[in-house]
């Protein structure tokens, strides 16, 4: 799953960590792309406006996870 990150979304301006704790959805992030780089993300990292956010998750949880995009 892919998820571009707005002003509005509920990752932006959070780590990967805090993300992590909201546990509303079973999902990993695997890639983060920022402009003309990908990063692999770690806990410390920080989800900024314009982020586009790629995920792994199960069927499950992948109506779950769609909210987010």
């Amino acid at each position: 799953m892919v998820f571009p990150l707005d002003s509005t979304s509920e990752f932006t301006g959070k780590t990967v960590a805090e993300v992590k704790k909201l546990g509303r959805a079973d999902f990993r992030s695997v890639a983060t792309s920022r402009g003309d780089k990908t990063i692999i993300p770690y806990p410390r990292d920080i989800y900024y406006e314009g982020d586009t956010v790629y995920t792994i998750t199960n069927n499950e949880a992948a109506k779950t996870a769609m909210a987010y995009s």
